[in-house]
């Protein structure tokens, strides 16, 4: 794909920002946009401050948005399930707040002060190292998620979905100490995710969890 970087690129200041330009661009005044429910509620506003009407279409998470996440990657021409993968990223982060892993941000935001690597897969990443840890808070509720992934644990599920992608595994963040980054994650502005994570991670923890996201191979 070429593209022209005068016409057709438009910086923004995050991902909210674009959705929201997106939005204005395409609706009109009194138009209907079906938003599925539950969805990441920032992402309906920039319609309806474009004067869309939102109309939610209820949808339930199951096992089939991992098949059509696999599908939207291995065949990008599949329209269809692009646009599963789009509700399966909305459940995704209403994942993150309901099983309480705002760990795997704690460590995106304090890689980001470290190497430029993109946030989605940072925390993709971070997520991987830190799932089998946080998942032992809630045993119980962590064996359902497992089985939604038709997995015998969190961990195989998720790293399966996370390898089969084909994106890299390694966060190649040479130079970079597990002692460097557990200082970052204990930063007072990543306090926040640390204290939104089910199970409370100790500054011990941190350099633990720090070791495992940067010996992803």
């Amino acid at each position: 794909m070429k593209l022209n970087p005068d016409t057709q690129i438009v910086a923004t200041l995050g991902s909210k920002e674009g959705f929201a330009n997106v939005a204005q661009a395409i609706t009109a005044p009194g138009d209907v946009v079906l938003v599925p429910d539950p969805s990441y509620p920032i992402h309906a506003f920039g319609f309806l401050m474009a004067g869309g009407v939102i109309r939610s279409v209820p949808s339930e998470p199951t096992p089939d948005f991992f098949v059509t996440l696999e599908r939207a990657i291995t065949h990008p021409d599949d329209i269809a399930a692009r646009g599963a993968m789009l509700l399966s990223s909305c459940y995704g982060g209403i994942g993150i707040d309901n099983c309480g892993t705002a760990l795997a941000h704690n460590i995106s935001h304090a890689v980001a002060n470290l190497a430029a690597i993109p946030h989605g897969r940072a925390t993709g990443l971070a997520m991987l190292a830190t799932i089998g840890w946080v998942a032992e808070g809630n045993r119980a509720g962590f064996a359902r998620v497992a089985a939604a992934m038709g997995a015998s644990d969190p961990v195989s599920g998720y790293g399966r979905l996370v390898r089969g992608s084909g994106i890299a595994v390694a966060p190649g963040l040479t130079g970079v100490t597990p002692e460097t980054l557990a200082s970052h994650m204990a930063a007072p502005a990543n306090a926040p995710m640390r204290k939104s994570t089910l199970r409370y991670p100790k500054d011990d923890d941190l350099l633990s969890l720090a070791e495992s996201f940067l010996a992803l191979a």
